[in-house]
Parts: C-alpha cells; structure tokens; sequence
C-alpha cells in the first residue's frame, strides 16, 4: 500500500513504476493507492470550501491520516486475505508516513519501505544540522561540474548585496531572469530568491536520468543539465 502524500494521489501512482510493474507481475500481489485526506478528491466534509473551514482543518493530522490507513488496510484483509502480509511504502512525506506506520501500528504493518524520508526532522536531537536537505542538494549539482554549486552560491551572494542595497537594478534584474512579472522594488528580490531556490531544490528532487512531469515538467537529469551554461563561469566562491 502507497501512504498518499500531499497531493492528487493520480500523480503518485504515475510516478512509481517499480512497485506498480514488480508487485502485481512478480509477486502477484494487491497494489492499493489511497489518497491522503484532505488532498486530490478526498474532502472529508464534501467539498473543499467546508472541509478547509477552521472548525474542520483541525482534522488534518498525521496521525488522522494514517488511522485512515490503518482501516483501509484492516477492510482489506477481511476482503481480500486475512493472513496476507502489509508492506506500506512512499517518498518524502509519504515515505515519514511509511515509517511511522510500521513504527505505530506493527501489528498491521510488517514492513515499511521508505524513499528519501527525512524522518530526523522530527527527533528530539541536539545540534542536529538543519541545513543537512540543502547540502544533498548541492552534492546533486556537484557531481555535474564541483565548480557548479560555487557559481550558484555566487549568484545568490549578489542577489542578496542587491536585496540590502536601495540601489538595486530592478530592471535590470527583471530582464536578466526573464520575469513574467517585473521586481517593482528591491525588497522583491527576496521573493525572486525564493522563487529561484524552490527551483533548485525542484530539480535536485526529480533528478531522474529520464524526462518526467512529476512535480514540473522538466528534461532528464535536471539538475545537472541546469550546469551546463555554468561551465565557463569562473567565481571566486571556496568549495563549501
């Protein structure tokens, strides 16, 4: 069983080739895919304006979702095959919910497989290194060209001695990155950072030695592709 993750169940199936083609072909076994409350279709109070009310929202938990699981799986069994082993898998959140599963209910679970799941977000750890996902992130790009990252970093270095300077070229800044919608003020060149970093961190997530439109609609090897026009570019940045 996949643990549905933020979002129309429809594009994780699409996403998950290995299980859908080893499971029901090799092993022969039951492959559901169940969507997270909440997400996709299922409005727990009909449709998406009640069930996003305050009183309602309430009941979008964690622990709601995998309970949702947990009685589909048990339905199952009593359907299908009573004695019939539960392996739960996904990736990123639904990956934490795999693991959670098993670790919560392991007499419905027997076994969890997690992809790219950053359960130690969640453990009480001293000095445990926030920035662990963004150095993954740089290794990605790392491994097309080492200098690549440094030419990133620099490029984020003058976004932000822009963002502190009233002597920003807006304009300028507009043209260069191609905007649909102008910087009309330097104090957008924060949200233009942001903007700029989710599509880093996009590509590293969907790094796929194939095209897909998982996420984004985007080429193999994103991440390393985006490198590319960086080759030539020298900085004075360290490998950090």
């Amino acid at each position: 069983m996949y643990c549905g993750n933020e979002g129309p169940i429809e594009m994780f199936y699409k996403n998950t080739g290995w299980y859908n083609d080893y499971v029901t072909k090799e092993l022969k076994g039951l492959l559901v895919y169940p969507e997270h409350r909440y997400f996709g279709q299922s409005w727990p109070f009909g449709d998406q304006k009640t069930s996003m009310t305050k009183e309602n929202i309430v009941y979008l938990t964690t622990e709601e979702a995998m309970m949702d699981f947990v009685e589909f799986i048990i339905f199952l069994k009593k359907t299908y095959c009573a004695d019939c082993p539960v392996v739960v898998f996904g990736g990123s959140y639904g990956g934490m919910l795999a693991t959670w599963m098993r670790m919560k209910y392991p007499n419905v679970v027997d076994m969890a497989h997690a992809a790219s799941a950053p359960i130690y977000y969640y453990r009480n750890r001293k000095n445990f290194d926030l920035g662990t996902f963004y150095k993954i992130v740089t290794k990605d790009y790392a491994i097309h060209n080492k200098n690549c990252p440094n030419v990133i970093r620099e490029s984020f270095k003058r976004l932000i001695a822009y963002f502190q300077s009233s002597k920003a070229p807006i304009a300028d800044l507009s043209k260069w990155f191609n905007l649909c919608t102008p910087i009309k003020k330097y104090t957008d060149i924060s949200l233009l950072m942001d903007y700029i970093n989710t599509g880093y961190s996009y590509m590293a997530m969907i790094n796929y030695p194939y095209p897909t439109s998982f996420l984004k609609n985007v080429t193999a090897w994103p991440a390393n592709s985006s490198c590319i026009p960086l080759d030539s570019v020298t900085t004075s940045s360290s490998d950090e």
